[in-house]
């Protein structure tokens, strides 16, 4: 681990297989703290969530699918946060998606425990109903966590107010049509991301007025950069430019078609949103300008 600190590393991961051992987290956790790294924190009890594909619960039941209980994540959650506490290490918790994983972080943060926790866009803008509607098996509903209740998905907007959640992640996990166009207890868990998250942020929590604009900065940039130790986040005089301009009140209609990536699954193809990106600057060269974007600023200047 020092040697992987040595050659750039920021933290460590043990996401899509979530240590099973209670004494291997805490190994974990010991030597990361003495690197001052985080552990990025995939928390899912494998014994519990067995061979499901979505959520467990009544919309599982209907459907006849194998569910994965909100209880594999919470067991996980605070056996992690026992053991933060225990080396005095920095425990993250990626794609948090449980009322009750979130009442255990919030609780934590008040003892002092080094704990925070992330959130993903499609968590706090969608739940398990959705798996019934418009299309019922709708492989690009399919995801790791799943989609929850409602009663998680709310929890997680009124942490992200409040400021449980320290910062919203993507979970971008792209997959080739062949991977989700079969059954969905075949499918590959994921969803793209990179190209909603700021469209949804904007349109489900700024304009709502669930959270300020500063606090959407924050959570998307500000945050990440400061849990990894890293330069970011931040425009200041000598800093590398990498900045992403926002358009607040960008009309903006998801096309999975028109998509960047060449992924394509997503379960906001379709979807109106108001605001989007206006343009991407990397080392300070703008390597994208969203062209509805340019299209008014030249109509101004004419």
């Amino acid at each position: 681990m020092a040697d992987m600190r040595e050659a750039g590393c920021v933290a460590f991961s043990d996401d899509g297989r979530p240590v099973a051992t209670a004494l291997l987290m805490r190994r974990a956790l010991e030597y990361s703290s003495m690197l001052g790294l985080p552990i990025i924190d995939h928390c899912e009890d494998k014994t519990l969530a067995g061979e499901g594909v979505a959520h467990e619960g009544f919309h599982t039941s209907q459907l006849g699918l194998r569910g994965i209980p909100g209880a594999a994540e919470d067991v996980m959650v605070e056996r992690d946060i026992v053991l933060a506490a225990m080396t005095r290490g920095h425990a993250h918790i990626a794609h948090l998606s449980t009322a009750g994983a979130l009442r255990a972080v919030k609780a934590a943060k008040d003892r002092g425990v080094r704990v925070t926790c992330e959130v993903a866009p499609h968590h706090f803008t969608l739940s398990d109903e959705r798996l019934l509607a418009p299309l019922a098996y709708d492989t690009n509903l399919k995801m790791n966590p799943p989609l929850r209740e409602a009663v998680d998905r709310d929890a997680l907007v009124t942490g992200l107010m409040d400021g449980t959640v320290d910062a919203i992640a993507t979970d971008h996990a792209p997959h080739h049509a062949d991977d989700k166009q079969v059954e969905f207890d075949r499918a590959s868990f994921g969803i793209v991301g990179l190209e909603t998250a700021v469209s949804l942020t904007l349109d489900r929590l700024v304009h709502p007025g669930v959270i300020t604009l500063a606090r959407k900065v924050d959570l998307l940039s500000v945050n990440p950069a400061r849990i990894i130790g890293v330069a970011g986040g931040r425009i200041a005089a000598g800093d590398v430019a990498d900045i992403t301009i926002v358009a607040p009140d960008l009309a903006v209609t998801v096309s999975a078609a028109a998509f960047r990536s060449k992924s394509r699954n997503t379960p906001f193809d379709g979807w109106s949103l108001r605001g989007g990106v206006a343009a991407t600057l990397v080392g300070g060269r703008a390597l994208f300008v969203n062209p509805a974007v340019a299209a008014v600023a030249a109509l101004g200047r004419a």
